[in-house]
């Protein structure tokens, strides 16, 4: 369920869909999209993803609840975040949109049974990478200044999901690790080319081929992360500097907008998802899924 939100929070719009919402949407997207959704919930809807959006303060709250897993996405939460960022993209008055974790890890990538379950068919990752890729490229897109709160784990996609953001903020606790080697993959949810940017060549490689978690301290250094807060308050006040309403919202927007579009270049997207597709299905990622080490 929902949370329940006091009266002061009247114009507070809630959203939290589920599986029978989804279904009832579907009609709306390309026969493609729908086959793929359709094979999403087929193997796997557990957890959520909840959704808050605030009128008059302009923030948006994205949490990926799914604790016994560390918030790894099962199909459902998937579709969901994507219905989620297309709300997202009609909304006016927004400036900021948060993207968290239930639970105190913010996200392990796939889930596991997911991922097992997709392996039985022939294009099954090739299709769950396209959509993710999709949604990570629409989010970033978004006319609003992203942030992931990343309290906790982010592992492999959970990693991934970071990038898809403008600006990343950990607690001291925060641990990044892009573990998709050792899982037998390349990234596959479309960040490899923000990781390049963020980090830059050398740094990308070191990152990826190395495989490790990296605590606060070094993710920080890397610029891998923008800004430690340690507690949510921390957070709250970290937040201010970007609600002044010295600028006006459409501005606001209208500068996300322009820096992004100057930002990005031409994208591979049909690059990245070759690479994953080339080592969907092997030895090493059996292996991986039989002994589930990014969920112990």
């Amino acid at each position: 369920m929902c949370s329940t939100f006091g009266m002061s929070l009247k114009h507070l719009q809630n959203l939290c869909f589920t599986g029978k919402s989804i279904m009832a949407s579907i009609s709306k997207y390309s026969t493609k999209a729908m086959r793929t959704e359709q094979l999403l919930l087929s193997v796997g809807t557990k957890g959520n993803v909840f959704y808050e959006k605030d009128d008059n303060t302009g923030i948006a709250k994205i949490t990926l609840s799914n604790p016994e897993i560390r918030n790894a996405l099962s199909g459902s939460m998937m579709i969901e975040l994507k219905e989620i960022v297309r709300d997202l993209e009609e909304w006016k008055e927004g400036r900021i949109c948060i993207l968290q974790g239930e639970g105190g890890n913010f996200c392990s990538g796939g889930d596991l049974n997911l991922i097992k379950k997709l392996a039985d068919y022939e294009d099954g990752g090739e299709r769950m990478c396209a959509y993710m890729h999709d949604v990570v490229r629409r989010m970033r897109k978004l006319p609003l200044l992203s942030i992931a709160y990343i309290n906790g784990l982010a592992l492999g996609g959970g990693a991934e999901l970071t990038l898809a953001c403008d600006l990343r903020v950990a607690s001291d606790r925060a641990k990044i690790g892009f573990v998709q080697g050792v899982m037998g993959l390349t990234p596959g949810w479309g960040a490899a080319d923000r990781l390049i940017q963020v980090l830059g060549y050398q740094r990308s490689l070191e990152v990826l081929l190395a495989a490790r978690i990296l605590e606060t301290d070094r993710a920080l250094g890397l610029k891998l992360i923008d800004h430690v807060a340690t507690t949510d308050d921390e957070f709250q006040e970290y937040l201010k500097q970007y609600l002044d309403n010295r600028i006006n919202v459409q501005v606001f927007r209208e500068m996300k907008t322009l820096l992004y579009n100057l930002n990005e270049q031409t994208l591979n997207y049909q690059l990245q998802r070759e690479s994953f597709k080339n080592v969907w299905g092997g030895e090493a990622l059996m292996k991986a899924i039989a002994t589930r080490p990014k969920h112990k």
